[in-house]
């Protein structure tokens, strides 16, 4: 769940950076060169924030997944050996 909820501020800090690209005039005419370069690497840095929120998404399910096979191999095991009954509720 952790996981999950870290691969939201990535989205946000998406949304912050990719959202609000700096406008061609906002340095004067001297600057536009600037401005060009500052959004392609706000851009840049967006993408990167996109794949590194699907990345961390993935590795949530994978996690979700792992751990829920053994929870499972574990309560077999356990069931096996008499360490918990399925009839009292454990």
């Amino acid at each position: 769940m952790e996981v999950r909820q870290a691969s939201e501020h990535w989205l946000k800090a998406n949304a912050a950076i990719g959202a609000a690209p700096m406008a061609a005039d906002a340095l004067g005419y001297f600057g536009t060169d600037i401005v060009t370069k500052f959004n392609a690497a706000a851009s840049t840095v967006s993408e990167k924030l996109i794949a590194g929120q699907r990345s961390i998404q993935s590795a949530a399910t994978g996690l979700e997944t792992c751990a829920t096979h053994f929870e499972t191999v574990d309560a077999e095991w356990y069931r096996q050996f008499g360490f918990i009954d399925a009839q009292v509720g454990y």
